[in-house]
C-alpha cells in the first residue's frame, strides 16, 4: 500500500491508483539535472535543487515512500551518466570537439 495522506497535507489532486518502485519523478528530475548540469555547468546547483524538490514532493505529498525517491534518484542520475557517455563517446568517435556533451 502507499503511505497514508499524513493530517494538515495539502494534497493537490489525488492519489494515483498503481503502486510505483522507484518513483518515475524522481528519476527523470535527477537525470535531466545531470545532463543539462553538464551543458550549463553555471546552474548546477539550481538544477539539483530543483531535482531535489521534486523527489522530496512526492514523498510530502504521500504518494511515495522515502526508499522508492532514493531508488528513483539513483536510477535517474545512472541513465544521465549513461546519456553523457553515449554523446561523448559518439562525440569522439566522429572526431569532433566540443566543451558539452549534447551540444552537436
Amino acid at each position: 500500500m502507499r503511505p497514508d495522506i499524513w493530517p494538515g497535507v495539502l494534497v493537490i489532486g489525488s492519489v494515483p491508483p498503481s503502486y510505483a518502485f522507484p518513483s518515475g519523478h524522481a528519476t527523470v528530475a535527477f537525470a535531466m539535472a545531470m545532463v543539462l548540469s553538464d551543458a550549463e555547468p553555471g546552474f548546477r546547483g539550481g538544477f539539483y535543487l530543483l531535482a531535489f524538490g521534486i523527489a522530496f514532493s512526492r514523498v510530502y505529498l504521500g504518494v511515495h515512500y522515502p526508499l522508492d525517491v532514493i531508488a528513483g534518484s539513483l536510477l535517474g542520475t545512472a541513465i544521465g551518466w549513461l546519456i553523457l557517455r553515449y554523446f561523448r563517446f559518439r562525440r569522439v568517435s566522429s572526431g569532433r570537439q566540443k566543451k558539452s556533451a549534447i551540444h552537436r
